[in-house]
C-alpha cells in the first residue's frame, strides 16, 4: 500500500515532531506524521504532574529497554525508557522547564549565528499564539528547611535557575492551573490539523532513496502488520535519540558493521551514526527525615484524600509536582568555578526501588524518608546505540567511563552529604571514604532519561551526521531534528532545548518567522 505524496513526512511525534508539524501545517504544507504510539495524552494520568510516574510501566505510553552492562556502575544493567504517543516523552516526564545556558548554547552550536539563542528564547516565551507557562510546583516544610540551610551555607537564592551556574530555587514546571501544559497543548490548539495526516501505531522501518535523494519511508502498522510506503518531498526523522539513528542504519547509513547488523546494504559510510550517546547519570542519596511526612506517607489513606481535595481547590498539593520541589546548581568543586563542573541537585520527596521503574512505575516506600538526586550536567562519558548480531537494539550509555566524570561524581556526593549533615538528616554522620562513595554511586545511579548525541550536528561529515541545517550529510531531502542532533548538553533538562532546536529547524525551512 502506498500513501500519496506529501510535502513533509515526519517520523516521530515527540517534542520536535509536533513542533515541526504544527509550523509546517500553518504554512500550508501537507504533512504526514508517523508515530509508533497512539496516545494523545488525554488521560488524567498525563495531565496531573504527580501521576505521570504511574505511566512508566504502561507500554501504551512508554517503551522500556535494558542497557548493556555498565562497567562504571559495577556491571549493572539499567532500565532505559522512552515515551511514545503524540507528545512523546513529555507526556510522561516531570515537565521540568529549563531552556539552558546561553554561553553553553553558543559553544555547542557555534555553527549558528550568535544571536540564535535569544531569537529562539523570544519565540518560546513571547509567542502570541501560545504561552509556555512556567510555575513552581508543590513545596512544604521539608522544602523550607533545605532552603534555610542552603542560605546558611552561602548558596545564593535566585528567582530562576535557568542560566545560573550557582544558586538555588524552587523547580519550574510547564504547568497551567496545576495541569501539564506544554508544546503538545500548543500543537492541539494551533496546528492546522486539516493539513496533517496522522499515522498512529506505525513504525518507520527504513528510508527509500533515488540515488541519494530520500523519496519515501517504508512503515509497518503495529496492529495489522500491514506495510505502507509514505512518499514525501522532504523526510524528517524526529524519532528521538534511540530510534532516529536506528532508522538511518536500517536505511544503509552508518558504520559498515552496524549497517550490516541492521540487515541493510551500505549506502553511505557514516561512522558517527549511533555514536556519541550522552545521558545524565543520576544518583540518589536516601536519608531519614523523622518528623516530616514525604510522599511515602502523603500518598496513603486519608492523607492522600486531603491532598487531592487541596489539588481540586487549586491549593498547594503534592499533585502539582512530579515529586521534586527544590533544585540547586553548584560548580565550585575545584579551585576555580567552571560551568564544565556544573552539578545539579534535586530534593526528591520520596524513596523508591528504582530498578523496578520500568515494570511497576514509581512505587513509593513507606518510611519517613526522602532523597537527594544528583547529576553532572555536562558529562564527558560517551556511549552508543546499535544492533547486535541478532538485530536486537543495544543501548550502552557508558556511564562514568571518563575519569573526570568519576572524580566529579565523588565530589558531588561529598557535597550532598555535607549538606545533609548541616540540615541534620545525615543518617550516620560518618565520614565517607572513597570506597563507600564508589559503592553508593555504583548501586544508586540510574539514567536521567536525557539521551542526546547519536546523530550529532557538525561542520562536516568527518565529525558528525547532520549539517547546520539538520540535513544528513551525503543525502538530499533527508533531515534529522530531535535530541539526537545535540553535540553536547546545553541545559540541565532536555525538553525545552529540543523544542528550541525544532523552532530553529522551522526558521531555516521557512515554516516560522521571528
Amino acid at each position: 500500500m502506498s500513501h500519496q505524496r506529501y510535502d513533509l513526512a515526519i517520523v516521530g511525534a515527540g517534542t520536535a515532531g509536533l513542533e515541526i508539524a504544527k509550523n509546517a501545517s500553518r504554512s500550508g504544507f501537507k504533512v504526514c506524521l508517523i508515530e509508533q504510539g497512539y496516545s494523545e495524552g488525554n488521560s488524567y494520568l498525563n495531565k496531573i504532574p504527580l501521576l505521570s510516574g504511574k505511566l512508566l510501566q504502561n507500554d501504551k505510553h512508554c517503551l522500556s529497554f535494558i542497557s548493556k552492562k555498565q562497567t562504571g556502575l559495577g556491571d549493572r544493567e539499567l532500565p532505559i525508557l522512552q515515551g511514545i504517543g503524540f507528545g512523546g516523552s513529555s507526556l510522561i516526564n516531570g515537565n521540568v522547564s529549563y531552556l539552558g545556558f546561553e554561553k553553553r548554547f553558543k559553544e555547542v552550536f557555534s555553527l549558528w549565528p550568535k544571536n540564535m539563542f535569544q531569537r529562539v528564547k523570544k519565540l518560546i516565551y513571547h509567542n502570541t499564539n501560545f504561552s509556555y507557562n512556567r510555575e513552581y510546583g508543590y513545596s512544604d516544610d521539608l522544602t523550607n528547611i533545605f532552603c534555610k540551610t542552603l542560605n546558611k551555607i552561602a548558596v545564593p537564592e535566585v528567582a530562576d535557575l535557568d542560566n545560573f551556574i550557582e544558586g538555588w530555587a524552587k523547580i519550574h514546571l510547564n504547568i497551567k492551573g496545576s495541569k501539564r501544559y506544554n508544546f503538545s497543548n500548543d500543537f492541539k490548539e494551533n496546528a492546522k490539523h486539516q493539513n496533517i495526516e496522522k499515522l498512529a501505531n506505525t513504525r518507520a522501518i527504513k528510508i527509500f532513496f533515488k540515488d541519494n535523494h530520500a523519496s519515501g519511508i517504508e512503515c509497518e502498522n503495529l496492529i495489522s502488520k500491514a506495510k505502507v510506503v509514505v512518499n514525501a518531498k522532504k523526510i524528517i526523522l524526529s524519532a528521538g535519540t534511540i530510534f532516529s539513528p536506528l532508522i538511518l542504519m536500517r536505511s544503509g547509513i552508518g558504520d559498515k558493521k552496524n549497517v550490516y547488523k541492521a540487515g541493510a546494504p551500505l549506502m553511505i559510510q557514516q561512522e558517527h551514526v549511533g555514536k556519541h550517546l550522552k545521558d545524565h547519570a543520576n544518583f540518589r542519596i536516601e536519608f531519614d527525615c523523622m518528623g516530616f511526612d514525604t510522599l511515602n506517607q502523603k500518598t496513603r489513606g486519608l492523607k492522600l484524600f486531603f491532598e487531592f481535595v487541596k489539588y481540586i481547590a487549586s491549593k498547594n498539593s503534592i499533585f502539582k509536582s512530579p515529586g521534586a520541589t527544590l533544585a540547586w546548581n553548584k560548580t565550585s568543586f575545584n579551585k576555580e568555578a567552571s560551568i564544565n563542573d556544573l552539578v545539579r541537585y534535586h530534593l526528591v520527596h520520596f524513596t523508591q526501588e528504582r530498578s523496578l521503574l520500568s515494570s511497576k512505575g514509581i512505587r513509593f516506600q513507606k518510611d519517613q524518608r526522602a532523597s537527594l538526586g544528583c547529576f553532572q550536567v555536562f558529562p564527558r562519558s560517551e556511549g552508543s546505540i546499535s544492533f547486535d548480531n541478532k538485530n536486537e537494539i543495544q543501548i550502552d550509555p557508558n556511564y562514568l567511563s571518563n575519569k573526570y566524570d568519576i572524580e566529579l561524581s565523588y565530589k558531588a556526593f561529598q557535597s550532598a552529604i555535607h549538606l545533609l549533615k548541616k540540615v541534620g538528616f545525615a543518617k550516620s554522620g560518618k565520614y565517607f571514604i572513597n570506597d563507600d562513595i564508589k559503592r553508593n554511586i555504583g548501586s544508586e545511579t540510574f539514567s536521567g532519561y536525557h539521551l542526546i548525541g547519536t546523530n550529532r550536528m557538525s561542520k562536516n561529515k568527518n565529525s558528525g551526521v547532520v549539517d547546520e541545517s539538520f540535513k544528513v550529510f551525503g543525502t538530499n531531502n533527508l533531515y534529522v531534528c530531535d535530541a539526537s542532533i545535540f553535540p553536547d548538553f546545553v541545559s540541565t533538562h532536555q525538553y525545552l532545548p529540543t523544542l528550541a532546536a525544532s523552532k530553529i529547524f522551522c526558521l531555516k525551512q521557512g515554516f516560522l518567522n521571528d
